[in-house]
């Protein structure tokens, strides 16, 4: 790991728990929006829901997000809904999730929660992402998003 990724784990492990929402099956559940003084009922709500979706419906899938996935993190992002990142942060862009249909909602989440968990089990055995490989990893990482969906 490069030492610009070591700090930005650092950075993020950190604000992950200064604005800590609670903990869930051994995962943290924080966000940012905290600090903005928003409310994030909804968003830990769901988040232990989608977990415990997620243990029930695939328990193989949801060891693997609980051992690549410590934080799960509620902030704006730019690209995507999901974003894994250095120091097993999972960030959530949770006001890009539909719960109109809330059942959809959640398995969606958690497809992406297992998307975001195969990014760091690649990344713990080594494989970064590379022009010459992006697309067949991006492929791969889908293929299990997939998977969990079917």
């Amino acid at each position: 790991m490069h030492l610009g990724e070591l700090l930005l784990g650092w950075l993020q492990t950190k604000a992950c728990k200064r604005y800590c929402l609670g903990e869930h099956r051994g995962i943290y559940i924080s966000s940012v929006k905290q600090a903005k003084g928003e409310d994030d009922a909804g968003f830990l709500r769901e988040t232990k829901a989608t977990l415990d979706l997620l243990a029930a419906k695939d328990p193989w899938r949801f060891r693997r997000v609980q051992k690549y996935i410590r934080y799960i993190l509620n902030s704006n992002l730019i690209w995507g809904r999901g974003q894994y990142s250095p120091g097993a942060v999972c960030k959530i862009s949770f006001e890009q999730l539909d719960y109109k249909q809330e059942a959809r909602g959640r398995r969606i989440y958690a497809g992406i929660l297992v998307h975001e968990a195969t990014h760091g089990l690649l990344r713990s055995q080594g494989l970064r992402r590379s022009r010459q490989n992006w697309e067949r990893m991006e492929r791969l990482w889908y293929a299990e998003q997939i998977r969990f969906l079917a």
